[in-house]
């Protein structure tokens, strides 16, 4: 949770290190969810810190778009934060991510155009 203050505990911060053999393998993803007052009935919204190159996040805005991510669109009330960062590790896993046929998004990552990713925990970030 970020804000200890907040009696609605909406803001919390998301770390995920990259699967082994993606292209986001070591890598650090810090990402911020948020949870409206309408949170559990409708998912948070989720928003990467680090920079990453994934068909699901705004490269722009690194929002994760909610149409695009399975998770999102299908969002059910008994759905958690951790279950979001479960599925992006495992998109981040996915085939179109092995390191073998990831040349693009390495070159991504050597142009500082990517965020960063092995899970899977939500932690507070107040003190």
């Amino acid at each position: 949770m970020d804000d200890g203050d907040d009696i609605y505990m909406r803001p919390w911060t998301g770390t995920i290190i990259g699967p082994r053999n993606s292209a986001h393998e070591g890598q650090i993803y810090q990402l911020k969810l948020f949870c409206d007052k309408d949170y559990p009935e409708n998912p948070p919204s989720v928003r990467f810190h680090s920079r990453i190159n994934m068909t699901c996040v705004n490269a722009e805005t690194g929002v994760l778009e909610s149409k695009k991510s399975g998770i999102l669109a299908n969002w059910q009330r008994e759905n958690t934060m951790e279950d979001i960062l479960t599925q992006l590790k495992k998109e981040m896993a996915a085939s179109h991510n092995r390191k073998e046929g990831a040349k693009m998004l390495r070159w991504n990552f050597s142009k500082k155009a990517v965020y960063r990713s092995d899970i899977v925990k939500v932690k507070s970030s107040s003190p």
